[in-house]
């Protein structure tokens, strides 16, 4: 098999999978439910300002149940020492003392003085060692793949796979998605263990994925819709479609041109900034993902997530969420908040769509040309229902490619990103598409 189909293998069985299967109990404990967790986030490994380790307690001191950090490049392995007057990332002295008043007086080892005084960080090994918790708090080893083809950003996450994988570029911008791709496919079929991928930030930092390419790249199920950092240009613009609406023209092409499961949302923090929390910094806590998998263990949730079993969240948390195939009926409900209101939306696509569509005229970007954008009719993710209220269920017709579900609330977030997502809200995963997969004669 091709490093590809062993990537389609890998990252998803979703056909038969559970999915958004029975409610379960919300629970930390170490049974089947629902965990709370991020999946891009940086330390001082690469470009955080933060002890790997401090990162880490950051989470699990804030109810994540499990995190996995995900530096540029690289694998939180072998030795690494950290120069704490470094021009880019200088480590103040106030940050070592905070490590030390946590995990004690020996808790950063240094070397030199002066100018080339040294702090070595910690390995994913050692980290794991002093926060992961059973039944409470698990690490998960992970890297961003990232470089540039040309002057387009081409940026990924692999969770759990086996050794650290350098950015490759090709041709274009799905080609070197799927080099990329590729390489962790390869390392993914020679483990026993569960492998995972989704795209990052696709609107960063100036669109440099399309929802063509979204929807071309099959190869991969996840996605960030929310990356909830500064920067990230989850709204679009004037000439650039919303995340949300590329979701929906990338998932409408992937199921009607390319004969695809629809894309899986994520959201995410990518946090690098722990030290000052402000609108303007990428700080922790404002995305997440709620994962239902067996129990709270690296191998369960990556297992889980790559059967689409969770939802992308900024702050709603769902007491249910259950889609009966037998009915075709999705059911949402929230763990509502006092004096909080809430409106959840059905959306999707009709199979009988208006399929056209018209370029955008984008103009140059300091002088440079820039990705193609195209318009697409409004009968691509169309609002089918929308209730006001912390509970709703819609029942398929038939008709539709998909359907997923947004639940918005009014209460704004803590600590909101600079031009981006200010209220909570979650996004649950499309439902009701496999039967357009299959060939004519085989569909119900």
């Amino acid at each position: 098999m091709s490093g590809i189909g062993r990537l389609l293998v890998f990252v998803v069985m979703i056909l038969n999978c559970p999915g958004i299967g029975a409610a379960a109990d919300h629970e930390s404990g170490g049974g089947r439910g629902w965990y709370k967790g991020n999946t891009h986030c940086h330390s001082l490994w690469s470009d955080g300002d933060e002890f790997p380790e401090m990162a880490a307690e950051w989470y699990k001191s804030h109810g994540y149940h499990f995190l996995a950090l995900s530096d540029h490049n690289l694998l939180m392995r072998g030795q690494r020492w950290h120069n704490v007057h470094d021009r880019d990332q200088p480590v103040a002295p106030p940050v070592i003392e905070k490590c030390r008043q946590r995990f004690g007086p020996s808790a950063v080892e240094t070397r030199g003085e002066g100018q080339q005084l040294q702090v070595r960080l910690k390995t994913f090994e050692e980290v794991r060692a002093i926060v992961q918790e059973p039944a409470k708090f698990v690490m998960i080893e992970a890297q961003e793949i990232n470089g540039k083809c040309g002057e387009w950003q081409v940026h990924l996450n692999a969770i759990q796979h086996a050794d650290p994988l350098d950015f490759q570029a090709a041709g274009d911008v799905v080609e070197s998605f799927r080099v990329n791709l590729r390489a962790v496919a390869d390392q993914a079929a020679r483990l026993t263990r569960p492998v995972a991928v989704h795209l990052n930030h696709p609107s960063w930092p100036h669109y440099h994925v399309t929802a063509e390419d979204l929807a071309e790249l099959t190869e991969v199920r996840a996605f960030e819709l929310c990356n909830a950092s500064q920067g990230a240009n989850r709204f679009g613009d004037a000439h650039h479609p919303s995340l949300d609406r590329m979701w929906d023209i990338a998932n409408t092409l992937r199921i009607t041109e390319h004969k695809s499961p629809p894309l899986l949302a994520v959201a995410s923090d990518d946090a690098h900034h722990y030290q000052q929390f402000a609108p303007e910094k990428a700080n922790p806590g404002r995305g997440f993902i709620m994962v239902r998998a067996e129990r709270l263990a690296a191998d369960a949730i990556t297992a889980a997530f790559n059967a689409g079993d969770f939802y992308a969240s900024t702050g709603v948390v769902l007491r249910e969420l259950h889609y009966d195939r037998k009915n075709a009926t999705l059911r949402v409900a929230v763990e509502a908040q006092a004096g909080v209101n809430y409106t959840i939306e059905f959306i999707g696509t009709p199979a009988d769509f208006d399929p056209s569509r018209s370029p955008v005229d984008v103009p140059p970007k300091d002088g440079k040309p820039q990705r193609p954008v195209f318009r697409y009719s409004d009968d691509i993710g169309k609002v089918l229902a929308r209730v006001e209220g912390a509970e709703a269920s819609y029942r398929l017709s038939g008709k539709e490619l998909y359907v997923r579900a947004v639940v918005r609330s009014d209460r704004r977030m803590a600590n909101p990103p600079a031009g981006e997502s200010q209220v909570e809200e979650a996004w649950c995963q499309p439902v009701g598409w496999e039967k357009w997969l299959a060939p004519p004669a085989t569909r119900p």
